[in-house]
């Protein structure tokens, strides 16, 4: 029940930022087919049309932003939320952990993880609308809803929750935003992290070297 010895964990910590080094400078080129997963999990083509226009917002709106951080799937430091976990961030020498942070943004990663993760949430925004609205007559919406754990109505009633904000980063600008703290709001928050999730891959311990798993 020792802590480790404070020369080991740096040596360890340095190990593992030359891995990350090594390993990952072309992350964001590998990742590029988890563009695709958002719109696998639409279930049909006519999600293609919807894909483009959503990849266009979350690149210029910061409304999508702030949704996806509201619903928790996009943090400031993608790093943390990804290939370290918070726990193992602990484990880092300041340094080590400094060169890291600065080998993702660099690299591209970390807004790359967030411009996914953004542009699911746009997705499975448009997903649950197009389900509640159900305009074609699919007999499977409500079925896909209910996947989700939200209704018709829940989704219809947070639609008609929007009403425009200030942007806290530039008050000259209007953002238009829907409330996600009423009961049918917390159930659209719940579904559309459950899509971002299950739309994009999140790197766990089977897919890094077994020691990295090991703080």
């Amino acid at each position: 029940n020792q802590s480790m010895d404070p020369f080991w964990r740096k040596t360890q910590s340095y190990l593992a930022a030359a891995q990350y080094t090594l390993l990952l400078p072309l992350a964001v080129i590998g990742s590029l087919p988890e563009l695709a997963g958002p719109i696998i999990n639409s279930k049909d083509f006519s999600s293609l049309e919807y894909a483009f226009r959503t990849m266009k917002e979350s690149l210029t709106k910061p409304e999508a932003r702030e949704l996806a951080e509201d619903i928790g799937v996009v943090s400031n430091d993608a790093l943390t939320n990804g290939y370290i976990t918070a726990a193992e961030q602990e484990f880092l020498d300041p340094q080590a952990r400094k060169w890291t942070d600065t080998f993702f943004r660099v690299t591209l990663l970390d807004p790359y993880t967030n411009f996914t993760r953004t542009f699911a949430t746009g997705m499975g925004v448009q997903f649950l609308i197009r389900h509640a609205e159900n305009a074609t007559g699919n007999p499977n919406s409500a079925r896909y809803l209910r996947d989700l754990g939200v209704s018709a109505q829940d989704v219809k009633t947070w639609m008609g929750s929007s009403k425009e904000v200030a942007d806290p980063k530039d008050p000259k600008r209007r953002l238009v935003v829907r409330d996600l703290s009423t009961p049918e709001g917390k159930r659209v928050s719940d579904a559309l992290y459950k899509f971002v999730e299950s739309s994009i891959l999140r790197p766990n311990a089977a897919e890094r070297p077994i020691w990295a798993s090991d703080p």
